[in-house]
């Protein structure tokens, strides 16, 4: 090819990487950035080649910017270098004046290490003196709890430092960089420790915020909140979905929003988001990096094409890069002025500390990683299932890197490996996360606080998930004891009124004669004192029971039905003994859906079903219960089956909550009220709700309903944890330990699979070979 150099003097990207120690993405950013000597030369193939002179002037870019030279100053040095000799006092004077700047940073930085080590010794003294408590706690912003430390003295957080590069003490407590250890002989956390909040910040206990340099000072940002919602209010025709909900998170928190459908919680997201707004009360958030919103679905017609899902998820990043791109221009266009190096240099860092050079890069890594490599950008979203659509977006929006995370059932339609990649991600996150889920271990792996929708109010509870069922625990105990205590008042004073009035009944009445000598008659009256007590026992008695304590819902049990022998179905009377297995299936194929050999259960026998979509499993539990009869096989299930459907149950919407689930069952319609509330699955101004106008996971809570309270020899549960609370979730798991009969079980809940004993049937899908393994 006329005018390529040839291969033996130009070296490909890869060598160059290796060489440098660029990555690719590095090298391609010098390039795009206009930062080579020379113009990049291609071979006939269109390879990139580099010369020893671009490699070269790489190296010293390399160093320039480590050094701490801004990215405009490095481009004005190279245009310099590319205009070629003639203007060597320039570049020079450039240079010289990028030195004075590191110089002045280093002197400024040592300021800094002489301040902290005179307010260190001091402080060593009063630890020397025993006067020192040792270990300060800078979240609650007062003066150390000391005799003779200094006043005023606050902690500093230097927000261009990492603590994870320090070695501290565990439970939170790291040690100042800063600081030696062998002052006064104490132990460095003993010294210069602090409780850190958020996670990713050092805290410096001994630096004044005014006593620093101004090119050294930073805010403290302790106590700056990244999300605050206050008395935030917001509802639709009919009902109020938020009531006065208050809340903050702090940068860096992994929160977890939970709660039954239709509690609020993607409302709460969208407000969030600021794609709606709040009848009232106020939303703040506190996000440069940007806000990243997952909704559950695209807002994207189906002739859209992945690209332009893409750009959705990346849009504040593409905004931010179109205003960077002006600012260059500006830039230009101004010369060296200083207003116009000072906006592109404020631009630039915040682009890449979003690393927005390798965000389309890092959404196809995100893509391979949730299942979905290889997919084209001009592909219609139409072309999609909604799990696809759903990955699709949630790779957009990590690759954008925003500050603030919104996701909305970001592990809906993942399989195991994929969420646990994204539990990777989001751990390594340096912003903060809020993510509604009904995932437990996503819960348990991630979230550091709990917010929990419920009743249009939002509470707030520590330490994670497990922080949260221990404080679910508490409640309950709680509530019963009040409940236990309101039991024993109410006794008590009926015991009072009862004893008294029968106290007073063996009282004579009072003579009439009796003040006039008669000393055969009582000369007191009965209403002395026994009338007084009774009426105040009635009285509390009446206000105990105007104001009863509820008591709390009892635990969720099913309720078994184990068959008598001889009391099997018609058509097979006399098959259920006790001896005879709850299920056995015998070659049982179902034509393109379902081929398994041979399966028995029996009584009290657990058995989860496994396997990819489209391998059979609903096939195998509509088969278990009747609902499908095979192609071929036999198929014995002796006993009553109880089976929770995937699908949705059709319920008539003008059906009331207690009509359903009163429907086809004997008894008066108070009684079947009774029985659903004492479950604790709706309030009592929830059964008067018509299940047209209800959420998909409240009708979901009529179907658990009916199942628990249905007598059955075996239950047929297929994803059954779907739309579920976690504290639901919980007591449902708690139920099936406790059940007495046989299951099988179909969920992809982690948890749950996790804890199941019993033995294992996994499917096999069909297109693949039909197969079953048992275990």
């Amino acid at each position: 090819m006329q005018g390529e150099r040839p291969d033996s003097a130009s070296l490909g990207i890869g060598e160059v990487a290796e060489r440098t120690g660029l990555s690719v993405h590095a090298l391609r950013f010098y390039e795009r950035e206009g930062l080579l000597a020379r113009p990049v030369h291609r071979t006939a193939g269109g390879r990139r080649r580099y010369s020893a002179a671009d490699v070269e002037w790489l190296g010293i870019c390399v160093r320039l910017r480590e050094s701490g030279m801004p990215l405009a100053g490095l481009k004005r040095f190279a245009a310099l270098v590319r205009q070629g000799p003639g203007n060597e006092v320039e570049r020079l004077r450039l240079l010289d004046a990028h030195q004075r700047r590191v110089e002045d940073r280093i002197r400024a930085l040592e300021e800094c290490r002489s301040i902290i080590a005179r307010k260190v010794g001091v402080y060593a003294e009063h630890v020397a003196r025993g006067t020192a408590a040792g270990v300060w706690d800078p979240t609650v912003g007062v003066d150390p709890p000391v005799s003779g430390a200094r006043a005023g003295v606050t902690p500093f957080v230097s927000a261009d430092r990492d603590v994870s590069s320090c070695q501290g003490g565990g439970g939170g407590v790291l040690s100042c960089p800063w600081v030696p250890c062998e002052i006064a002989g104490a132990d460095r956390v003993e010294l210069c420790s602090a409780v850190v909040a958020p996670r990713r910040a050092t805290v410096h206990p001994f630096v004044r915020p005014g006593a620093l340099p101004c090119s050294a000072r930073r805010e403290p940002i302790l106590h700056t909140a990244q999300l605050t919602l206050r008395n935030v209010t917001k509802g639709y025709p009919g009902r109020t979905v938020l009531d006065d909900v208050s809340f903050t998170l702090k940068p860096g928190e992994k929160a977890g929003l939970i709660g039954d459908n239709g509690a609020g919680k993607s409302t709460l997201l969208r407000l969030v988001a600021g794609q709606e707004r709040p009848d009232s009360g106020e939303v703040a958030v506190l996000a440069a990096g940007g806000v990243g919103y997952l909704p559950q679905s695209l807002p994207l017609p189906p002739d859209a094409t992945v690209q332009d899902a893409v750009d959705l998820a990346l849009a504040d990043l593409r905004a931010l890069e179109a205003e960077l791109h002006r600012a260059g221009r500006a830039l230009e266009a101004a010369g060296d002025a200083p207003g116009a190096l000072t906006a592109y240099e404020e631009l630039l860092a915040r682009y890449e500390a979003r690393d927005g050079y390798d965000a389309d890069h890092r959404v196809d890594i995100a893509l391979h990683h949730l299942g979905l490599p290889g997919l084209r950008r001009e592909r219609p979203l139409g072309a999609l299932s909604g799990g696809e659509r759903s990955r699709l977006a949630l790779a957009g929006v990590l690759a954008g890197r925003p500050e603030l995370l919104l996701l909305d059932e970001p592990t809906n339609d993942l399989d195991d490996r994929a969420v646990e990649w994204l539990e990777a991600q989001l751990r390594a996150h340096r912003g903060t996360v809020l993510a509604v889920t009904h995932d437990r271990v996503f819960l348990e792996r991630l979230t550091t606080t709990i917010l929990e929708a419920e009743e249009g109010k939002v509470t707030r509870y520590g330490d994670g998930y497990d922080g949260y069922r221990t404080a679910k625990a508490a409640e309950r105990r709680r509530r019963i004891q009040e409940y236990e205590e309101w039991r024993a008042e109410l006794a008590r004073n009926e015991r009072l009124a009862a004893g008294h009035a029968a106290r007073l009944g063996v009282i004579p009445r009072k003579a009439p004669l009796a003040n006039f000598g008669h000393g055969g008659f009582r000369a007191r009256g009965r209403a002395h004192g026994a009338m007084a007590r009774i009426r105040n026992a009635r009285e509390r008695v009446q206000r105990l029971t105007a104001d009863p304590v509820a008591p709390p819902p009892e635990p969720l049990a099913f309720t078994p039905r184990m068959a008598a022998p001889g009391a099997g179905p018609e058509g097979d009377a006399g098959a259920a003994s006790a001896e005879l297995p709850t299920v056995h299936l015998a070659d049982v194929r179902v034509d393109g859906r379902l081929e398994l050999g041979a399966l028995t259960l029996g009584r009290g026998g657990r058995l989860l079903v496994t396997g990819p979509n489209g391998a059979g499993k609903t096939t195998l539990l509509k088969v278990l219960a009747g609902e499908l009869r095979p192609d071929r096989g036999t198929v014995r299930v002796p006993g009553r089956a109880a089976h929770l459907r995937q699908d949705e149950t059709p319920w008539p919407p003008g059906l009331t909550v207690a009509e359903a689930f009163g429907l086809g069952r004997v008894g008066s319609a108070d009684e079947h009220a009774d029985a659903l509330l004492a479950l604790g699955l709706f309030r009592p101004a929830d059964l008067r709700s018509r299940m047209g106008e209800l959420s998909y996971g409240q009708r979901r809570r009529v179907d658990l309903a009916r199942l628990v309270t249905e007598p059955a020899d075996l239950l047929l549960l297929d994803e059954p944890t779907n739309h579920l609370s976690p504290a639901l979730v919980e007591q449902l798991e708690e139920a099936l330990t406790g059940y007495p009969g046989a299951i099988v079980l179909v969920t992809h809940d982690r948890a749950l699979r996790g804890r199941f004993e019993g033995e294992r049937l996994e499917l096999a899908r069909r297109e693949a070979g039909a197969g079953v393994r048992v275990e």
